[in-house]
């Protein structure tokens, strides 16, 4: 949402062959101005807007505002014009009659210094009192002074004295196409600023899915009430697993790295629906070819790469495989736990600038449906740090064999996550 507030701005056009300024009148306000025996009716209508703050322009080439000289909240500080810079020293409302700063919160008000009334009294800014003088009636792009008008003809209004850039404002006798008296009120949007990140950890869950032959092939039906759920990131390879396996365990690699038609239309699912999605190959030579196997909209939005680094089939992580997912516009993610990083990798610290998921699983034996640990979805340290990375891992896999979404089907056993949200939602393909 935006806030509102406008900036009152001096508007001052063209000139007429005797000199006299003229103004194009401005169409924000509308305002029928009564003046009765006793007092003031004021009506007022301001224009819709999709924004918030008053301005004051004084010339199609000139951009100068009502300015509280000095950004004071003094009493009796003097207000004068300056170049619109959209400060909040510029920042007014105009509601009841009433031009308050919106910097001071609408506790300060404008008037003629003292509740003066004559021609040339000088324009202050002052603790809004109630006192009558503080009171304006806005008339077709000009501000008219209630006490200083009342039963003097014209009135007087308010005005940039000489039409002078810098001195401070006055109230002069009224004169509607003097383009010194002449203000347009004008909304300004002031950015909404970005929310802030998000705290804490949100749920995310891994399988190796159709691809594998062991299930998880989710209907849409069930990608709705996964969705609903609160699950917020789904991770899965899509790579054929007798192309990048020789057996179940995956005691060495095969490198065919053939996609998964089945499997990529999980993945579609989940975007369909609204999950972040990831990828990972359990052999890591194979996660390019799964990138690639990605429609151009699922790459787009792809959060990120998983190079999966485990004894079987024992593919050493290189930087040649991390540049390959770079060189794909992906941010790369390395998977692995204590006892794979130590045995394969000599516990290298080489890679411990990328996020990391960790696989350290406290009971990998649990059957289905598996509970969820107390808490979840909570970051916890890692048990048993390595690689350079400790405390807190941006992906922590935390369950095996559990249900997901309220789909109580063994057939779709899943690896829950903890997933830092504040990561998460940085990633450069979020949106």
């Amino acid at each position: 949402m935006q806030s509102k507030h406008f900036r009152i701005i001096y508007n001052r056009t063209k000139l007429t062959q005797n000199g006299m300024l003229h103004h194009i009148l401005p169409l924000v306000f509308v305002v029928i101005f009564a003046i009765t025996g006793v007092g003031y009716l004021v009506y007022a209508h301001a224009a819709t807007s999709s924004s918030p703050e008053i301005k004051s322009d004084m010339h199609e080439t000139l951009n100068w505002c009502v300015n509280d000289e000095n950004s004071s909240i003094g009493a009796k500080n003097p207000v004068d014009s300056a170049v619109c810079n959209g400060s909040a020293a510029q920042q007014w409302t105009f509601n009841a009659g009433l031009i308050k700063n919106v910097a001071l919160s609408g506790t300060h008000c404008l008037e003629p210094k003292n509740g003066a009334t004559g021609a040339g009294s000088v324009i202050v800014m002052d603790t809004c009192n109630g006192h009558p003088s503080q009171g304006w009636a806005y008339i077709k792009g000009v501000f008219h002074n209630v006490v200083a008008s009342k039963g003097k003809g014209p009135g007087e209004c308010l005005a940039v004295y000489g039409g002078v850039l810098g001195r401070q404002l006055r109230i002069n006798t009224c004169h509607p196409t003097y383009l010194t008296q002449n203000w347009s009120l004008k909304s300004v949007t002031k950015p909404t600023p970005p929310p802030p990140p998000p705290s804490g950890a949100v749920t995310g869950f891994d399988e190796a899915g159709v691809s594998a032959g062991i299930g998880d092939n989710f209907t849409a039906s069930q990608w709705t009430a996964i969705a609903n759920s609160g699950v917020k990131l789904f991770i899965t390879d899509p790579i054929d697993y007798g192309s990048e396996c020789s057996n179940g365990n995956c005691d060495k690699p095969v490198n065919t790295c053939t996609v998964d038609p089945a499997a990529v239309a999980q993945i579609q699912d989940a975007y369909n629906v609204g999950v972040d999605y990831a990828v990972y190959t359990r052999n890591v030579n194979c996660l390019t070819t799964a990138i690639k196997g990605l429609s151009n909209t699922l790459q787009a939005h792809l959060s990120f790469a998983v190079l999966d680094i485990e004894t079987g089939p024992s593919v050493k992580l290189t930087q040649a495989l991390v540049d390959g997912v770079t060189a794909l516009g992906q941010t790369p993610v390395v998977y692995s736990y204590q006892g794979a990083w130590e045995s394969m990798m000599n516990n290298t610290t080489s890679f411990d600038n990328l996020a990391l998921q960790d696989g350290e699983v406290a009971n990998w034996g649990l059957k289905f449906p598996a509970p969820y640990p107390s808490g979840f979805p909570t970051l916890v340290n890692m048990p048993n740090p390595y690689g350079g990375w400790s405390g807190k891992a941006d992906i922590e896999q935390q369950q095996a064999n559990a249900e997901i979404g309220g789909i109580n089907d063994a057939n779709d056993a899943v690896d829950i996550d903890a997933v830092n949200a504040a990561w998460l939602s940085g990633l450069p393909h979020q949106d």
